[in-house]
């Protein structure tokens, strides 16, 4: 699932949800809505935040099919 699909799903804001992987609102929504990828670390983190319902092969490669 990407990780836009996962904060809408939960419910959670992007602001409450960089809080939750320690990096800047703005960050976030250059991922979920600029399709901006981040660096490896930062894929770790947002896998590890939601409990690997957004992987961080999804995060790194999010147009792969």
């Amino acid at each position: 699932m990407l990780l836009k699909e996962y904060l809408e799903i939960y419910g959670v804001s992007k602001t409450a949800f960089a809080k939750r992987i320690g990096k800047s609102r703005e960050l976030v929504h250059l991922i979920v809505n600029k399709g901006h990828i981040p660096k490896a670390d930062v894929a770790l983190s947002i896998h590890n935040a939601t409990e690997g319902k957004v992987s961080k092969e999804e995060v790194l490669f999010p147009n792969k099919n």
